[in-house]
């Protein structure tokens, strides 16, 4: 690359992980980077944008704590002391320690982290892939991670048997009402095109509802801010339930097609009854109505039609899409009424018509609908109990109740729910969403963990993953079983190296003492990959420097409905090399390397546009003026040399947004919703139900009054940026320190500016106080993206959070959930190393920590 040459590339931005997945249009001038700016994408409204970490973006391969040569610790780890070593002497000396682990252990005593949440290796990057080449090419154990933000993928689990997650330019269609429940989405957690779209909605007239514990940008935006104390949103949402019952606001049409609430269950154990249970030779798997108007017995096999869209792990076949046995439109067929109303008559029911309210006895054995069990369940939640719980008022409840009830509404739900009992809350949340037939109704749906991508951009990366045909070679295993076996010298596998090319667990995950204590003392071999020297590198073996996004190829499908090609805006930093390089030169190391061979990162980045997509097909994309002026519009598929001449396509996806939730199959055994799930009957969890937060236990707060809440900054991305000068200006101005609410401060003889410690039975912080008026009393919030460093002779954030993964943690529901879902992958061939998690721990627990607060030195 010539040192004079100016040249315009399209980067991923260094904080891909925040999920907007924004692109930017990058200047390089005299092999430096110079500017960056939104990329001119062809995309829906509002378009590519940029926040205030892209614009930043520039700086990230010149920080001053960039690194630029391999490292070897000569001193205790953390100590700092480091001599810099050439790469072939890295993998020479890493090789030859795995290989001795591997001759003593197997090949499964090394650990793999791929939890690339906040970093640019995330699930759709060339740099993920290639690490589950070498993790499947090794034979290693894959770390998936500590299990977060999972509530909603859970709740899907539980309800629908299928991960679902949904598409955020839905936003686009929201023109009456949305209610944001337990997340930040604008101007903070997603402060690209997700911000502008709720803004565009409430200048379109839309109303706009915040439910949540804090006053923030979103509250501050919203029509109605509905204030809500923490770790107790199911009880406000089951208290919504059953005002909607109770003055008959249901969407009775919409439980009967979509559901499961018109079978008959039975008392005598509370499982669905089945054709065997009445019929000689009935069929365990025919669900059992009646007919409200004959009071007929009926029986319905398994619902099959248009499945859902884009869910993960459905088993539903395709050749089962749209059929149309017992006479069923598809939804081609219908009308946007039909649809809209939930769907022609579903063929389960033929000529009949369920009784949503039957109370029968069949062959002795007395029985009732689920829509009345459900009833029953609700009977505790009034509007009044859940006042009691939740602060909201019981009016307020009823109002908002009616108006979800009787208004076509979107409910965005973002990973807020981080508390203990976030599976059943969102359960709960979703459970309004049955109710009311608003699941996947054009400009009423729900948005769980919205997405920017239609799920036909994914690239085919199995022959990247697998390279050979044994696909069962690596390994994975919850956490947990990692964590007892450095305390069990009989534990049928020992794990004793870790390689961590992704993420920055020991600053990140709310385990420090975990790390320091019982992960760090019991490897032999400790192998950090990243750009700069993170607080997980500083207790490292080896330390790899790795290139940015701007240094290195990539091609993502996905952002603003476009594949794009990028390149490299400037030349690697010092000896920082890409993760190929990185994994050649390791794989080469362990005897490995004819798996992994010495091809680039543009080889295997252009690679994946060379074969058919997940859908057996080339990706298509329109044919621009500039490329064919005589076929524009025309389309042709997706190739390397289309890419490599146009930089950037848009994709051929439906003029109409996806709706994951439009689809009427789901992997359920009724294939219909199941949020009656018998499965957890012995844990007591068939309704989704309020659970007390660990934050709402009283005999703790007699101790721990307060909440610690740490959260991470606008002007940060997990840890990322927080290296950048003007970032950490713009955030210690918001911030700097602990904040509490003047009445909890003046409570404890504080004031604004005091030097404080912030206690409870796992650590002390010591900081400076800021009062907040937004803050709620019974809260102490605090960043904790920054380094260690910032708490010299103190304890972090991270150490007074609870600490996930652990056997404290475990849920008894996760792990039924969990395992099932294991089970389920195993069915269809997928390896476990290729499951999306496999933990059971309790996965909400970052906000449910407790602590008091008092002035220093007392």
């Amino acid at each position: 690359m010539a040192s004079s040459e100016e040249r315009v590339t399209y980067n991923p931005c260094q904080g891909f992980g925040c999920h907007e997945h924004c692109i930017l249009e990058v200047h390089s001038r005299d092999g430096k980077i110079v500017r960056t700016q939104r990329a001119p994408l062809p995309s829906p409204a509002p378009g590519p944008r940029i926040c205030s970490k892209g614009i930043m973006s520039a700086k990230i391969p010149y920080t001053h704590d960039r690194l630029l040569k391999p490292l070897k610790r000569i001193g205790e780890r953390g100590s700092g002391q480091w001599e810099e070593i050439s790469w072939d002497q890295a993998f020479e000396e890493i090789g030859a320690k795995l290989n001795a682990i591997t001759e003593q252990y197997g090949s499964h005593a090394t650990i793999l982290n791929t939890f690339w949440c906040g970093v640019p290796g995330c699930d759709r990057s060339t740099n993920f892939d290639l690490a589950m080449r070498f993790l499947n090419s090794f034979g290693a154990t894959r770390l998936e991670g500590p299990s977060i933000d999972m509530s909603t993928i859970l709740a899907t689990l539980t309800d629908l048997n299928g991960i679902i997650s949904n598409n955020r330019y839905l936003l686009n269609e929201c023109n009456d009402h949305i209610i944001i429940w337990a997340s930040n989405p604008i101007g903070f957690t997603r402060p690209g095109e997700t911000s502008h779209m709720f803004m565009d909605a409430r200048e379109r007239g839309c109303k706009i509802t915040h439910i949540s514990n804090l006053f923030d940008v979103t509250s501050a935006k919203v029509d109605h801010w509905v204030p809500v104390k923490s770790g107790t949103d199911a009880a406000l949402a089951l208290a919504m339930a059953k005002t909607i019952v109770d003055e008959n606001l249901q969407n009775d049409e919409a439980l009967v097609k979509r559901t499961t609430a018109a079978y008959l269950v039975r008392e005598d154990n509370g499982r669905y009854l089945h054709a065997s249970d009445v019929v000689e030779g009935g069929s365990p798997a025919e669900y059992v109505y009646v007919d409200v108007d004959t009071g007929e017995i009926c029986f319905a096999g398994r619902h099959v039609a248009k499945a859902a869209v884009g869910a993960i792990g459905s088993s539903v076949a395709t050749d089962s899409i749209g059929a149309t046995s017992g006479g069923v439109a598809t939804e081609a067929e219908q009308s946007e009424e039909e649809r809209l109303k939930g769907y022609a008559a579903s063929d389960v029911y033929g000529d009949h018509t369920p009784d949503l309210r039957a109370s029968v006895e069949v062959n002795g054995i007395a029985c009732r609908t689920v829509f009345l069990l459900l009833i029953d369940h609700l009977e505790g939640y009034t509007p009044e109990f859940q006042e009691g719980v939740t602060g909201v008022p019981a009016e307020t409840c009823r109002e908002l109740a009616r108006e979800y009830a009787t208004v076509p509404t979107t409910m965005f739900i973002y990973d807020g729910l981080r508390y203990a009992n976030a599976t059943q809350t969102a359960r709960a949340i979703y459970l309004l969403v049955y109710l009311t037939g608003q699941m996947g109704a054009k400009g009423a749906t729900i948005l769980p963990s919205p997405l920017d991508y239609y799920p036909t951009t994914q690239l085919n990366i199995n022959p990247l993953w697998y390279p050979d045909e044994n696909i069962h070679r690596a390994d994975q295993v919850p956490w947990v079983d990692v964590i007892d076996s450095f305390s069990n010298p009989d534990a049928p596998q020992q794990y004793k190296a870790l390689i961590n090319p992704y993420a920055n667990p020991i600053l990140n995950w709310p385990n420090k003492d975990m790390w320091y204590n019982q992960v760090l003392p019991n490897l032999d071999l400790f192998v950090a990959v990243d750009i700069r020297m993170s607080d997980t590198c500083k207790y490292a073996d080896y330390v790899l420097p790795e290139t940015t996004t701007y240094e290195r190829w990539e091609v993502l499908p996905g952002p603003n409905e476009c594949i794009i090609m990028c390149e490299p805006a400037i030349e690697p930093v010092g000896e920082s090399r890409d993760i190929a390089q990185i994994f050649a030169g390791l794989a080469k190391a362990t005897g490995v390397g004819d798996l992994f061979g010495d091809k680039s990162l543009e080889f295997w980045a252009k690679f994946k546009i060379s074969l058919p997509g997940t859908s057996g097909q080339y990706l298509q994309a329109p044919l621009t003026a500039e490329e064919d002026p005589e076929h524009a519009g025309e389309l042709a598929d997706v190739t390397v040399e289309r890419l490599e001449k146009a930089k950037f396509l848009h994709l051929d996806v439906a003029e109409e947004q996806f709706d994951n939730y439009r689809g009427i199959t789901f992997d359920t055994p009724s294939g219909k919703v199941e949020f009656y799930n018998e499965n957890f009957l012995p844990l007591g969890k068939a309704f989704a139900d309020f659970e007390p937060a660990l934050v709402n236990d009283e005999v703790a707060r007699e101790k721990y009054p307060l909440q610690f809440y740490p959260g991470r900054h606008k002007y940060f991305m997990q840890s990322q940026f927080t290296n950048i000068p003007e970032l950490v200006s713009l955030a210690t101005a918001t911030q700097s320190g602990l904040a509490l609410n003047p009445v909890e401060a003046a409570a404890r003889g504080l004031k604004d500016g005091d030097e404080v410690e912030v206690v409870n039975q796992r650590g002390v912080i010591k900081t400076t106080l800021r009062l907040r008026e937004d803050i709620a009393p019974g809260i102490a919030h605090m960043w904790y993206s920054f380094n260690e460093d910032k708490y010299p002779g103190s304890s972090c954030p991270q150490h007074l959070m609870v600490s996930q993964n652990t056997k404290e943690v475990q849920s008894a529901q996760m792990g039924a959930i969990t395992t099932a879902f294991a089970q389920t992958m195993a069915s269809f061939g997928v390896p476990r190393s290729a499951s999306f998690f496999v933990e059971n721990a309790a996965p909400e627990i970052i906000w449910d920590a407790l602590c008091e607060v008092r002035k220093a030195g007392e």
